[in-house]
């Protein structure tokens, strides 16, 4: 029997319309409920399991390892994708205020997109990698 595993909470400040969307759009079959106290609850066909409760904007991921990780996912893109630009923006202004620019006459712009690429693969790099080790000793790093 796979294990379960209920340790993850993250914010969701938006509608419950826009995170019925946010899943549908990432293609997660599955079905929603609602509860007498507000808590709505998307069951995912992998055994996964989101519960939010508006009042207090809290997100809570259960279920099976798949269907767990499936779900956290999708927010952890969502919320990387949300600021993305802003720190892009952040680190353009950062290499044009040192003069970053002018060392390897590239335009500061190309270069912290550059960047902000380098940190998005460097990132599944390690996710894959912790993930292949892990496997190997049946440990779940996430």
């Amino acid at each position: 029997m796979e294990r379960k595993e209920t340790n993850m909470t993250k914010k969701w400040k938006g509608s419950h319309n826009d995170l019925r969307s946010t899943i549908k759009s990432s293609n997660i079959q599955g079905s929603w409920s609602i509860d007498v106290k507000n808590k709505h609850t998307f069951h995912s066909l992998k055994g996964g399991i989101l519960n939010w409760w508006p009042k207090t904007y809290t997100m809570q991921f259960q279920g099976s390892k798949e269907g767990k990780r499936e779900l956290e996912n999708i927010f952890n893109q969502t919320s990387f994708e949300s600021k993305k630009d802003e720190f892009q923006k952040g680190l353009e202004g950062l290499i044009n205020t040192h003069e970053i620019e002018n060392i390897c006459d590239i335009p500061d712009f190309i270069l912290a997109e550059t960047l902000v690429k380098f940190i998005q693969i460097f990132d599944d790099l390690i996710k894959k990698t912790l993930h292949h080790r892990c496997s190997e000793s049946e440990e779940d790093p996430f």
